[in-house]
């Protein structure tokens, strides 16, 4: 899925990650493909993505749906949305995790929680 975005702050020691507005949500993200200069306050087209080395585990959330907590000094993000049709639903966002449901058909159309190594942005 295609949102806009606007950089909020490129980091001064790594030039692969920043802050980003997109949808309502301030994200740290590493930044996966870029192939344009990207000057603070301006606005861009981007893809998002998980990225986990295991399948994360999903828990049942009682949280609100589109939940999101970083966990400070890294990028990994706690994700709380609604997990249906191989994606995690939140508020005006998604994501795809179609090996999460398919390792926990359990949690199919629950809320659930769970922890991601980072979330990778695209600038197209």
């Amino acid at each position: 899925m295609i949102y806009n975005c606007k950089v909020l702050e490129l980091d001064k020691f790594d030039e692969y990650s920043g802050f980003f507005y997109i949808k309502g949500y301030k994200l740290y993200c590493f930044i996966s493909y870029c192939n344009i200069k990207l000057t603070p306050l301006e606005n861009y087209q981007v893809e998002l993505d998980l990225e986990y080395f295991d399948t994360p585990k999903p828990t049942l959330s009682n949280k609100p749906e589109g939940f999101t907590r970083c966990n400070s000094n890294t990028f990994e993000y706690e994700l709380t949305g609604l997990l249906t049709n191989g994606k995690l639903l939140l508020p005006q966002m998604e994501f795809d995790c179609q090996d999460v449901i398919y390792e926990y058909p359990d949690f199919y159309e629950k809320k659930v929680s769970f922890i991601v190594d980072r979330i990778s942005i695209s600038f197209i």
